[in-house]
């Protein structure tokens, strides 16, 4: 919305209303089926309506847009709330840890990342059009780039993504705390601090997945040389050897 309104995003804002209105039904049979606490549905339900106004208000005022409707809109990221709680009681979670469980530590370490790069893509897509949206404000740096404003909104959007980009890393915040308004400087903080704590995070998590990996990777090798050892210590012929490594190989396989 603070890049502009045009056709394509009318066209998604009818998309959205459709898939959440039918939404509410299916959460209702959902939540019934489920055998779920009444006051929770009831809240989750007030909550899904009122996430839902914002979407026909834009509807039919499609082309304008004003600071209450981004702001509306920016309460609609109060969903994200609700996925844990569906994702548990539809079943997902339980179907999901057991296919996990039947994968090498290697393939959940790379899901692990996968869903790192998913949260970060959307932090990072938060904060551009935040970005944008701040900075469109008088004596933002949006009015201090020349000819900025009349470029198409991908063109912005673009800008806008390599402006919140720069503002992220710790070592440009004397530079953040020189900006014009309090709006950019507060959100260049924001940024910074958050960027901070995502990166101590992935840096745990990948820490912990290699160092899992690892382990596992020098139990299996002192296995294998304990094997060894033994059939050469007993001359164990090499048919019954290759049978014992394929079956420490494929325990595991079972184990991970």
């Amino acid at each position: 919305m603070p890049f502009g309104t045009d056709f394509s995003f009318w066209s998604l804002e009818i998309l959205a209303a459709i898939f959440w209105t039918f939404n509410l039904p299916i959460s209702c049979f959902l939540a019934r089926s489920k055998a779920t606490v009444w006051w929770l549905f009831l809240t989750q339900t007030f909550v899904d309506l009122a996430l839902l106004a914002p979407t026909y208000v834009d509807l039919l005022s499609i082309g304008t847009y004003s600071s209450v409707q981004v702001w509306l809109r920016i309460l609609q990221l109060g969903r994200v709330l609700q996925v844990p709680h569906w994702y548990r009681i539809t079943g997902m979670a339980g179907q999901v840890r057991e296919w996990l469980r039947h994968r090498s530590r290697e393939f959940r370490a790379c899901w692990n990342g996968m869903w790192l790069m998913v949260l970060g893509g959307m932090f990072l897509h938060a904060v551009t059009c935040a970005w944008f949206f701040i900075g469109n404000f008088p004596e933002g740096w949006v009015h201090e780039e020349q000819g900025f404003e009349g470029e198409t909104w991908l063109q912005q959007y673009i800008r806008s993504f390599e402006w919140a980009i720069s503002r992220l890393p710790p070592s440009h915040l004397p530079e953040n705390m020189q900006l014009k308004t309090r709006a950019e400087r507060f959100l260049a903080m924001f940024g910074t601090a958050s960027m901070m704590l995502f990166g101590a995070i992935i840096t745990s998590i990948v820490t912990n997945d290699m160092s899992d990996i690892r382990r596992v990777r020098r139990e299996n090798k002192e296995a294998e040389f304990q094997v060894l050892d033994f059939s050469w210590n007993f001359s164990i012929g090499y048919d019954l050897q290759d049978k014992v490594q394929r079956y420490l190989q494929l325990s595991a396989l079972r184990v991970r």
